[in-house]
């Protein structure tokens, strides 16, 4: 059951001849043959570019796609602060960005499940070691770590809930946080394997936590930063809905939210 304190209830851009002149550059690295041994570092390289034009000059004739994976976590429904707010700023990318290639995983309605002991031991098993059944109790993990990995921007609403992360966005996050994949150990400590994307993250709390005496609380923003950040995603935009435990009130505080979403410079 929510917590009633934690309830759900310059910037840039170039102009066209400077922009033309660089996406004839990149053209020019996306077919030398040093990029296409590794294609999908070509991709990587291009679709950051991409997301620094205006999408009526953008060059993508090499049918590159923007991808995005929006993660869904409140059961509100439509109730949701944190889904409305999303929403918006889902709105907002696709009109910044045509035709952007989306990925929804609504964690209320498919609960990701939480680890068990076979998940464990194959996750720390190398791949080429792993019985059949590892094999087969792995292939979950890895389709969520194939869908981060394969996203540019990643878009995760949510509620706080007793001052931290709800249970199903754990449990996403200890899918995708898999050493080998996302991460890797190194005589330097450890290192993040994921690279170029932009996160968004809107988070609605019933109590306001970005200050005052609640903010000591805020064990939410800390975490989803530091295991993102783990993992190489240190691009974390965080998107505030809060004060949203007064029935009378949450309308504007939906409201202010979305308001400043439509003065943000994306991407």
């Amino acid at each position: 059951m929510e917590d009633p304190l934690d309830g759900d209830g310059v910037d840039g851009r170039v102009d066209e001849g400077s922009h033309r002149l660089i996406i004839d550059h990149v053209d020019v690295i996306f077919n030398s043959s040093i990029m296409l041994h590794n294609g999908s570092a070509a991709q990587r390289i291009f679709r950051a570019f991409v997301g620094f034009f205006p999408p009526s000059t953008t060059n993508n004739k090499h049918g590159i796609i923007v991808k995005l994976l929006n993660l869904e976590v409140s059961p509100n429904g439509e109730n949701s602060s944190s889904r409305q707010v999303s929403r918006h700023l889902l709105e907002k990318i696709k009109k910044d960005i045509p035709g952007i290639s989306i990925t929804t995983r609504d964690l209320a309605a498919q609960p990701i499940p939480h680890l068990s002991g076979a998940d464990i031991g194959a996750a720390f098993t190398p791949a080429e070691a792993r019985t059949p059944e590892q094999q087969e109790v792995i292939k979950f993990s890895d389709q969520l770590v194939d869908e981060l990995l394969a996203s540019d921007v990643i878009l995760i609403s949510t509620p706080i809930w007793n001052f931290g992360l709800p249970s199903v966005l754990k449990a996403w996050v200890d899918h995708i946080v898999r050493v080998g994949r996302t991460f890797s150990f190194s005589s330097d400590g450890p290192k993040g394997l994921v690279p170029l994307k932009k996160v968004y993250v809107v988070v609605s709390s019933g109590s306001v936590f970005s200050e005052g005496s609640y903010a000591v609380h805020d064990h939410f923003v800390p975490s989803i930063r530091g295991i993102l950040g783990f993992i190489g995603l240190t691009d974390v935009e965080i998107i505030r809905v809060e004060g949203t435990a007064n029935p009378a009130t949450t309308a504007d505080v939906v409201a202010a939210a979305k308001s400043n979403i439509d003065s943000m410079k994306l991407l």
